[in-house]
């Protein structure tokens, strides 16, 4: 540590480290924790409104477009992701349209979303 660190640290009576060395940094699980928090959060958090919302079946917020479609190898895995993203539609009053046509995407057709 520089003269300069501790005379810094001295006037703002921080605690200077003992072994000399920075303290350690992230390791890459504390970051994926860190980034995994907040969704998780966002995702338990309508679980509360969706009891009180229940009984009165609201408009969708918004809409979403899932486009699955493959050229070549196909995933096995895509039809559950579809389902999955269909459920959370489900759960936080949204709703979910899927398709593999390209044509899909066009300025008119995407206005909805």
């Amino acid at each position: 540590m520089s003269p300069r660190s501790r005379t810094w640290a001295r006037s703002l009576n921080a605690t200077l480290p003992t072994s000399g060395r920075r303290p350690k940094r992230l390791t890459a699980a504390t970051t994926a924790i860190a980034l995994a928090a907040p969704v998780i959060t966002l995702l338990a958090t309508p679980v509360a409104a969706q009891a009180a919302t229940t009984a009165a079946a609201a408009a969708p917020d918004f809409k979403v477009l899932v486009f699955s479609k493959t050229t070549g190898f196909r995933h096995d895995s895509i039809p559950e992701g579809i389902a999955a993203v269909q459920k959370l539609g489900q759960d936080n009053n949204f709703a979910v349209d899927t398709t593999e046509d390209s044509a899909a995407f066009t300025d008119a057709n995407l206005a909805q979303y």
